[in-house]
């Protein structure tokens, strides 16, 4: 709870080793801020271990390890004016969104094989106990998809476009709760915000995933390209790459590919 009352979280823009501070980007539904991090003497520094899940597996850490593109999550004090945060405790970790095609699907034992729409590449997507599996109702998607479109391109969409995050928020609600209190995302619990939007999108397993569906998965960088362990698992996704595809020429990652973004998929469990 602590993590949620007293927390930031978002992704690493730049660290500054001399005046040691961070600049993080944190997104909401609609927009997004930026905030300086300043860690305060003797914090603490914790980073996710590689092919890990487990907050209870990371590993003692320092700014130096700290990278851009990095998601953070930090405990500590926010200044009146927002723009500022003392922390003292900070946790952060490589972290990648892998989408694809799915090929084939073993129940058994909890894994996906999808085509990486991106490498063109096969990859295997284990499931464990800790996997969180969600499903974006198809309208919402659409909803999503074209203000996140709107806002790369600097306009605002229209039509559907237009609906407000409260909206979408309170839609998502009528689908059923999975994951319980335990789920909160990197973020931590916010109310109308993406994690618990995310939480409130319909729960499914793996045996309802089926072949040719099209899926999002998070996961920590792995030293095997080829196997992934999901943290969270989205189906539902066809609006946000057709928005990618769409965006391609002007939103781009720091390897020169297409730059996709899934609210919520950002987010990991604490405990």
């Amino acid at each position: 709870e602590k993590w949620s009352n007293r927390g930031v979280s978002g992704r690493v823009v730049s660290v500054n080793p001399q005046t040691n501070q961070i600049n993080i980007e944190m997104r909401g539904l609609a927009s997004t801020s930026t905030i300086v991090l300043t860690p305060k003497p003797n914090a603490k520094f914790r980073r996710y271990a590689p092919n890990s899940v487990k907050f209870s597996e990371a590993l003692v850490s320092s700014l130096t390890d700290v990278q851009a593109g990095d998601m953070l999550r930090a405990l500590g004090d926010k200044s009146a004016d927002g723009a500022s945060f003392a922390a003292e405790e900070i946790v952060s970790g490589a972290f990648q969104t892998v989408a694809g095609i799915v090929k084939s699907v073993d129940p058994a034992n909890n894994e996906v094989v999808i085509a990486d729409i991106q490498s063109k590449k096969d990859v295997t997507v284990a499931l464990g106990s800790a996997s969180m599996l969600k499903k974006i109702p198809e309208e919402m998607a659409q909803r999503m998809a074209m203000r996140q479109s709107g806002q790369a391109s600097g306009t605002r969409p229209g039509g559907q476009g237009e609906s407000r995050p409260q909206a979408d928020t309170a839609e998502a609600g009528q689908g059923r709760r999975g994951g319980g209190a335990g789920r909160g995302g990197f973020g931590g619990r916010q109310s109308g915000g993406i994690d618990d939007m995310l939480e409130r999108f319909p729960t499914i397993t793996t045996g309802d995933l089926k072949i040719g569906d099209m899926i999002a998965v998070s996961s920590t960088k792995s030293l095997n390209a080829d196997r992934i362990t999901a943290i969270k698992l989205l189906a539902g996704i066809e609006p946000f790459v057709k928005a990618a595809a769409a965006n391609g020429g002007e939103r781009r990652d720091r390897q020169g590919g297409q730059s996709l973004s899934i609210p919520g998929l950002d987010a990991l469990n604490f405990p």
